[in-house]
């Protein structure tokens, strides 16, 4: 018996080193962030596109106060601008777009185009119409706006309305599709040429759409119609046919539906608020983030909890450009058991599309402007990601609101490591990219060579002893991967890709 005591403690103990081993690991994978303020105080972030290596950041907000006792504007004066940063986040310049009547909401780039879409105001009849403004790179406007006649009248004498950043989509076939709030307070969806015409609209009977997303033959749009989380689908031929989807049957019961929603390979995936008792909490529950997982029969596929004791989790949002890599980023209300102050930060989460979880980080931000919202978020192509929104004080007047930008990347310092800054003779070039078995990599005596998957994984590292380092990718799975070459004149990042 004793030996046998004695054999399951070792065991124990074999397994807690593994265990904080691993952790260890974990821990040193979780990368680095940047938390960047806006200058202008009374503005919020809508979008970020990354241009020519420049992050461009589209801002609303100028003179805007609100009556909470009223639940009403007092006064709004948008003013949207576009700030230019350059991938280190020094502001490059902003430029002012149109003029106080004018509430750019989301944009796109194509064809050496910005595609702005938002709202026109008109406040001596006390209405709004949405908009599309077409501008080239330098943002001079390139034809008149286009103005759409589904008209949003104000209830209040001030009110307004906006289209949330997740809301509209660039589709396969190119064109837009929008989710508006339509007459009388229902929602619909808006379908807008690539060349940002408006082609229809589409009223729907439902008093809340969220989130769109597409699949090869449908459009998806989350709704809060009902308790249950429905979504509703549209027919891509002939967007009139729609119908209303209950996936209900997937939500616990301590579960509540928050409207995020992503679809990868005409699978769905979407987030609810997960609530559960914890008596050691203040308010006697904790509310995680549970992300569900549905096959393409909308049967469930998988389920991920994220959150820790005494948390609140809640109002994020998704975004993938690999499958094997999608980032989930929400906001975390801190709910201590003493008088602290609670306020909110974020909590980042990678995944892949078959529900297995990559790797989920807290990212605490210390600064007077506690009130986080967030707005939306992008993955990069660099294998990090964006999110962006805006932050208030605790007195919530939105004349103190001020947007931010929260840049994410797994595997590299993002106040050192420097991407094509030096002359491209000086640079470590690869050949070939794409390689299937091996490639060589240029510049590299002397320096460390370090490879990553998009998940912030370590696969290879070694150390350069000659001009050039031949690395070999027979052991590898088909993918994209960031390099990082790190000598004594700084750190470059490049992306190689293999195929098999």
């Amino acid at each position: 018996m004793y030996k046998n005591s004695l054999t399951f403690r070792l065991k124990a103990a074999i397994f807690l080193c593994l265990f904080l081993t691993v952790k260890c690991l974990v821990a040193q994978n979780t990368g680095s962030y940047k938390y960047v303020l806006n200058n202008a105080e009374q503005s919020w972030n809508t979008d970020v596109l990354f241009v020519d290596n420049h992050y461009y950041v589209l801002s609303n907000g100028d003179k805007y106060a609100w009556h909470y006792l009223e639940y009403r504007p007092l006064f709004f004066h948008p003013q949207t601008t576009v700030t230019v940063f350059d991938e280190y986040f020094n502001q490059v310049k902003q430029i002012k777009l149109l003029d106080k009547t004018f509430d750019g909401m989301m944009f796109f780039y194509e064809n050496n185009h910005f595609y702005v879409f938002g709202y026109k105001y008109n406040d001596k009849e006390k209405n709004c119409k949405l908009c599309i403004a077409k501008f080239d790179k330098d943002f001079d406007l390139v034809r008149p706006l286009s103005l759409h006649n589904w008209e949003y009248q104000y209830a209040w004498e001030y009110q307004y309305t906006y289209v949330w950043t997740n809301n509209i989509i660039r589709t396969q076939s190119g064109e837009f599709i929008g989710v508006v709030i339509g007459k009388h307070g229902f929602f619909g969806i808006v379908q807008i040429s690539n060349d940002g015409e408006f082609l229809q609209e589409i009223s729907t009977p439902y008093a809340s759409l969220h989130t769109i997303a597409e699949t090869d033959s449908h459009y998806f749009v989350s709704t809060a119609q009902n308790a249950d989380g429905d979504v509703v689908k549209f027919c891509k031929d002939s967007l009139d046919k729609y119908e209303l989807l209950t996936i209900g049957q997937h939500i616990l019961g301590n579960e509540l539906p928050d409207g995020n929603m992503t679809i990868v390979d005409n699978q769905i995936i979407y987030t609810n608020y997960y609530q559960e008792a914890n008596n050691e909490c203040d308010y006697g529950y904790q509310q995680g983030c549970s992300i569900v997982f549905l096959n393409k029969d909308m049967s469930l596929k998988e389920r991920l909890i994220v959150g820790k004791d005494c948390e609140f989790n809640f109002g994020g949002c998704m975004h993938y450009l690999n499958p094997d890599s999608i980032y989930q980023v929400h906001r975390r209300l801190d709910i201590p058991n003493t008088s602290t102050a609670s306020y909110y930060n974020f909590t980042i989460s990678n995944f892949n599309k078959n529900g297995q979880l990559n790797f989920t980080l807290d990212v605490d931000v210390n600064d007077s402007l506690l009130l986080r919202h967030i707005y939306g978020c992008k993955a990069l192509a660099d294998g990090g990601m964006i999110a962006y929104g805006s932050a208030n004080d605790f007195r919530m007047m939105e004349e103190n609101k001020r947007g931010y930008l929260l840049y994410y990347h797994p595997t590299k310092d993002v106040n050192n490591v420097k991407i094509e800054t030096q002359s491209i003779a000086s640079l470590p070039q690869i050949s070939p990219n794409p390689a299937h078995t091996q490639f060589t990599i240029t510049n590299t005596e002397n320096a460390t060579i370090t490879m990553y998957n998009l998940v912030g994984q370590k696969v290879k590292q070694v150390v350069g002893k000659a001009e050039n380092t031949l690395i070999h990718t027979e052991d590898l799975p088909a993918g994209m991967y960031i390099l990082k070459v790190e000598n004594g004149n700084g750190v470059v990042a490049k992306k190689v890709q293999v195929v098999k």
